[in-house]
């Protein structure tokens, strides 16, 4: 007879529904603290970006870029473990499986609601948060880019520029670029 030098894993059955469910929330607990780590970096990656927008010191930019650019191909990469175990908690709980982890939070027991409403309220900071620096780094990158432009025709001395362009039989031709809002 072989023995075996691991234990062996209780069923669902041997453990009951409140050890099953204990455990599914530990589970969804520790994976909600891993998203939110991760989204805390993306969050701050943005953060970066828009100062180094805000500064204008170009010789950051491109590594800014890189570093968003990391983070968020690392909050896409995750295997989203959060929005499984919510849903089979949710099926556990009788909630079905379009379930959000404040609908778990609402049926879940003893100390767990306010555990989820707290994760859930993490989340939404760092989704506003990650809004907020993504709109103000696309306002200060068109800015500075207008900005540029206007230093290039106050040094130019033009205000349209010309180029070749294709006229309406397909031939090219040399014309005026049309402004669109009287600046750029």
């Amino acid at each position: 007879m072989e023995s075996t030098t691991q234990p062996r894993r209780a069923t669902a059955t041997e453990t009951g529904p409140d050890e099953v469910l204990a455990a599914g929330l530990r589970a969804l607990d520790e994976a909600l603290w891993q998203e939110r780590a991760q989204l805390t970096v993306l969050a701050l990656r943005a953060k970066i970006m828009q100062l180094v927008l805000a500064g204008d010191d170009r010789r950051w930019l491109e590594r800014s870029v890189e570093d968003l650019a990391d983070a968020a191909r690392m909050v896409r990469a995750a295997d989203h473990e959060p929005g499984k175990l919510v849903r089979a908690i949710g099926r556990h709980l009788g909630l079905g499986t379009t379930v959000s982890v404040r609908d778990v939070a609402d049926a879940a027991p003893g100390e767990w609601p306010q555990r989820l409403r707290a994760h859930a309220a993490g989340l939404d900071r760092l989704a506003t948060d990650i809004g907020n620096a993504e709109r103000e780094s696309r306002h200060l990158a068109v800015g500075g880019l207008a900005a540029v432009r206007g230093m290039l025709m106050a040094l130019t001395g033009t205000t349209v520029s010309t180029s070749e362009t294709y006229d309406g039989a397909g031939r090219a031709v040399t014309g005026d670029h049309h402004r669109v809002d009287g600046r750029i």
